[in-house]
């Protein structure tokens, strides 16, 4: 089985060539997803949060609050590193679950939609890696658009991300994200067709 890491920069429009990927056929494990699994009501992950960023962190009924966690955590690179410490184990286990079943079942080619996909060191299970890059104006306009959250906030969370330089030395791939969609559609296609001839299908 052949595994596509894809990642970039917040607001750089991974989902979309995450979503046109899926469109051509890939086979896509969204990693924000299973970091919410990851942090499900009663979790080992979410009581490891608590501890460490505050009770206040849960609500009433015991789910997690994210925007309050995620106040907290992008408040400054020791938070941001101790929010990875905590959740990256967990993730990780669940994505490698995800793995085997998929490779069990057959499937020739798994695209990893993993936005900290460096950080987690999930591009061990990857034979390529995607990355999808735009401009920082267009990201944050993007971002402001989509999340509804403060400039501030929203501006801590893109200094907490690798640099964009550090992304493209290990990508095997680039896909610019700000281009019109057709554009995109075309660079996501020549992604594909390359998997595909690696994995032999």
């Amino acid at each position: 089985m052949f595994v596509l890491g894809l990642t970039g920069l917040t607001g750089a429009g991974k989902s979309t060539v995450a979503r046109m990927l899926e469109e051509e056929g890939a086979c896509v494990l969204d990693c924000d997803k299973i970091a919410r699994k990851a942090t499900e009501k009663g979790s080992p992950c979410l009581r490891d949060l608590s501890e460490a960023f505050g009770a206040d962190i849960l609500r009433e009924n015991g789910e997690l609050d994210r925007t309050l966690l995620a106040k907290r955590a992008f408040s400054g690179p020791e938070k941001v590193g101790m929010l990875n410490r905590l959740t990256h184990p967990f993730i990780c286990r669940l994505i490698e679950d995800d793995l085997y079943n998929k490779e069990q079942a057959g499937v020739p080619v798994i695209v990893l939609d993993a936005p900290q996909l460096f950080e987690a060191g999930c591009e061990r299970y990857c034979g390529a890696v995607c990355v999808v890059t735009a401009p920082a104006e267009v990201r944050m306009q993007r971002l402001e658009q989509r999340d509804g959250l403060p400039k501030e906030l929203l501006e801590k969370r893109m200094q907490a991300q690798l640099s964009e330089d550090f992304l493209r030395e290990k990508a095997d791939f680039v896909i610019d994200g700000s281009q019109p969609l057709t554009d995109v559609h075309h660079q996501v296609q020549k992604v594909w067709r390359a998997c595909c001839r690696i994995a032999g299908c």
